[in-house]
This record gives C-alpha cells, structure tokens and sequence, in this order.
C-alpha cells in the first residue's frame, strides 16, 4: 500500500493466520497463510538518514523527503475499523532516521491519529538510530505514548558497520541516546533470538548490554 499524495509510504504487516474472508474486500484470501487483517503498519515520514550503515538497503537515505500532513490525515481516515478490533494497530514510524524530521513536525504528523489513540486503537511505535535523542523527544515520547525501538548492533567491534556520512563511528552518540532514554523513559533491551554461531555474536552483545529486565 503506498500514498502517492507528496512524500510518504506505507507497509502493512500481516504476520499470523486468521482465516475467512478478508473484512474489507469480503473475498477469501488467495493464500489462507496470510492474515486477513494487518497487525501493524510502518510509516515513512522521510527518507533521509543521518547515518550510512554498510548494510543499510534503502535508496536516497541523502534525499530529505518528508511526509506532509494531508498524508498523515489520509492514513488515519484509511484505516479500517476491523483491523483494530481485535488489539491495538501498531504504528511503527521507521526511516531512514524518523527524528531527522524534527520534534515539531513529528508532532503534527501524530495529531490526525489522535482520536484511535485516545480511544486505544492504535499504539505508536518508532524505531531510531538513538543519535539525535534529546530531552525535547523524550518529552515527546512521554507525551504521546510513543514507545521507542533502538537500532543498535552492540559494542564497537560488532558496531563499526553503523557510521555516519564522513565515515565516523558512531557508538559514543548511540549510547547518549540511549542514556537519555533511560533517564526519561521507563526502557529494556531485547536481543535477537541467536542460534549456532551467532550464539558468540549474542554473549558479546549482552557482556557489552546486559538485559534491563529478567526476562529478557
């Protein structure tokens, strides 16, 4: 599903089965392995990334394209009241870098989902790099109920793929941010789910970051 309105995408994600016909269509699902309804949607408010990760997939992360408001008021009035009967929708705001867009749009980009939030029908989610975290986002956070995702793949030797635009490390600005986050924030830290060798990679991370919780 992409918005062609300005600048701004859309990628739902339906990631278990529940079977009949699909609530919008009224049609059977041509694979009964995907769900008929989404239980999460990620949002691109813009395309531009501080970082250069070695790995990263994205095209144009230089290119500052940002999601206007009438996109972010047609996402809200498009999405369907049977997906979010069930449980909360996830709005996960992904980049690029979402904070490159700065508090103050990021702010008027929530208001149009406003009214599901208020009324338990949709939970935001963003996912960060942690390098531009600031006491006026946390704030943010805080305000508006906006759990919080940190890209972060552990200490130096295992981090030195994610590094900005003049090829600077960057796990002294991630950390900041992420001691920011537990200052303001109520936080915890999951690891990815490791098996045969990355099982190595997994007690490297978790010696550098032990687990905030006990059963993480």
């Amino acid at each position: 599903m992409t918005v062609d309105h300005d600048y701004g995408t859309i990628s739902l994600r339906y990631d278990h089965l529940e079977r009949g016909c699909d609530p919008v269509t009224q049609k059977e699902p041509r694979d009964n392995r995907v769900a008929a309804r989404p239980s999460m949607i990620i949002l691109q408010p813009t395309s531009l990334c501080n970082l250069d990760c070695a790995y990263c997939y994205l095209p144009g992360r230089k290119s500052k394209k940002e999601m206007s408001l009438p996109v972010a008021r047609a996402i809200a009035e498009g999405l369907h009241p049977d997906w979010m009967e069930s449980a909360p929708l996830e709005l996960v705001w992904h980049g690029g870098e979402p904070l490159t867009v700065g508090p103050a749009l990021f702010e008027e980009l929530l208001k149009p989902f406003a009214p599901l939030q208020n009324s338990g029908l949709v939970q935001h989610v963003i996912q960060t790099n942690a390098t531009l975290i600031t006491n006026e986002w946390c704030d943010l956070f805080l305000r508006h109920d906006v759990a919080v995702g940190v890209s972060f793949d552990g200490p130096s030797t295992l981090n030195h793929n994610r590094v900005d635009w003049q090829g600077k490390p960057t796990l002294t600005r991630i950390m900041h941010g992420i001691t920011k986050l537990k200052e303001k924030i109520s936080t915890s830290v999951r690891s990815p789910s490791s098996t045969g060798s990355r099982s190595i990679v997994s007690t490297r991370f978790w010696t550098f970051f032990p687990p905030s919780a006990p059963d993480q």
